[in-house]
C-alpha cells in the first residue's frame, strides 16, 4: 500500500514539472551584461534610471508587443528616424507612444497583427515572436525560410539561440537583450555583413586595462582584524575566471602569507584581496600582486604592472 501511493506522488510530480513552462533564467551575468552592452551603443533604453542615474532595465518581467516592436527598431539604429516618419497601419488598438514603432516596422516589413485591424501590443510577446522579428531584421522570410511559431529553429542554425527556446518558454526581456545583443554579430541573408556592420554600429573603444584605486576596509568585530580585506578597483570590469594569488608579507616580524583574491560581488571592476586569519597588532604589512595577473573581461587585457600597496596595524587591533 506504501508503495502504490508512493508511486502515485512521484507520478504526480513527474506530471507537474512536465507541464511547467520552460524557463530560460535570462536576468542573470549574461542577460545584465548584454543589456549592459546595447545601453552603452545606444540600442537598449531600458524603462527608466534608479537614483544613481543608472539605466533600469526590468529583465526580469515579460515584455509586451509594444515594447518588443520598440526594443527591435532601436536595436537596429532606428529609433529617431521611426519617431520622425509618418506611417499608416491597419491597426486600431497601438497606444500612441508605440505607435512610431509599430509603423516603422510595419512599413519595413518586420511586424504583423493578430488580425487585420488588431496589434494586441499590450499581450506578452513569446520567444518564437520576437525571433521572428530580428529574423526578419537579418532579412529572412518567414513564408520561405522559417516557421514563425517555430523561429527558434533558424536562430539556433545561425548562432543567435541555442535550444534554450521553444512554445513553452516564459519569455523575459532579459532574454530579449540576450537575443538582442547576440543578433549583432549574425550574418544577414545571403552576406558576410553581421547585422552590427549593416546598421553602421561600432563598439566603443575601451580603455587599456588600469587600476584606479585600492584601500583597505575596516572591520569591527571581536573575530575579524579591522583590516579584513582589501578592495583594488580597475577601470573596467575583472575576468571573473582568472584570479590572481596574492602575498602578503608581515614585515615587522617576516612571515609571509599566500592570500585569495575575488571578483566583488556588486561592482564588477573590483577584485577583493582577503587577508584571512588573524592580523597582529603594531605590524606593518606589505601585500603584492603580480604583473599580468588580473585580466580584462571584455578585451582580455592584463594589467601589466605589479600592484603592490603597505599598511600598518593599529596597537588596539583587537581592543
Amino acid at each position: 500500500m506504501y508503495f502504490k501511493r508512493l508511486s502515485s506522488v512521484l507520478l504526480a510530480t513527474v506530471l507537474l514539472l512536465v507541464a511547467l513552462p520552460a524557463v530560460a533564467f535570462a536576468a542573470g551575468d549574461s542577460a545584465n551584461a548584454a543589456a549592459d552592452r546595447l545601453y552603452e551603443l545606444g540600442l537598449f533604453y531600458g524603462t527608466g534610471t534608479d537614483e544613481n542615474g543608472k539605466p533600469i532595465f526590468e529583465l526580469d518581467r515579460a515584455p509586451t508587443r509594444h515594447e518588443a516592436v520598440t526594443m527591435l527598431v532601436r536595436l537596429l539604429g532606428k529609433d529617431e528616424e521611426a519617431k520622425n516618419g509618418k506611417w499608416n497601419t491597419p491597426f486600431k488598438d497601438v497606444v500612441e507612444w508605440a505607435k512610431p514603432y509599430v509603423g516603422y516596422a510595419y512599413e519595413n516589413g518586420l511586424t504583423s497583427g493578430t488580425s487585420d485591424t488588431t496589434y494586441s501590443g499590450d499581450n506578452v510577446i513569446t520567444a518564437s515572436q520576437y525571433l521572428t522579428f530580428v529574423l526578419r531584421a537579418l532579412g529572412y522570410s518567414s513564408s520561405t525560410d522559417f516557421q514563425w511559431d517555430k523561429a527558434w529553429e533558424l536562430s539556433d542554425k545561425l548562432g543567435i539561440t541555442n535550444g534554450q527556446y521553444n512554445a513553452n518558454t516564459n519569455f523575459l526581456r532579459g532574454d530579449v537583450a540576450i537575443i538582442s545583443n547576440n543578433s549583432l554579430s549574425a550574418t544577414m541573408k545571403e552576406s558576410t555583413q553581421t547585422l552590427m556592420e549593416a546598421i553602421g554600429i561600432q563598439e566603443p573603444d575601451v580603455p587599456d586595462m588600469d587600476l584606479v584605486s585600492f584601500y583597505p576596509t575596516h572591520a569591527k568585530t571581536d573575530y575579524i582584524p579591522k583590516f579584513d580585506y582589501c578592495t583594488i578597483v580597475f577601470n573596467q570590469e575583472i575576468d571573473p575566471t582568472r584570479y590572481p594569488t596574492a602575498t602578503m608579507v608581515n614585515l615587522t616580524k617576516g612571515t609571509q602569507y599566500t592570500l585569495k583574491t575575488q571578483r566583488g560581488i556588486t561592482e564588477f571592476s573590483t577584485l577583493l584581496v582577503l587577508f584571512g586569519g588573524r592580523l597582529e597588532p603594531s605590524c606593518e604589512y606589505t601585500v603584492t600582486i603580480p604583473a599580468n595577473s588580473v585580466y580584462g573581461a571584455s578585451t582580455g587585457d592584463a594589467y601589466a604592472k605589479e600592484i603592490v600597496f603597505s599598511f600598518t596595524t593599529s596597537a588596539n587591533l583587537y581592543g
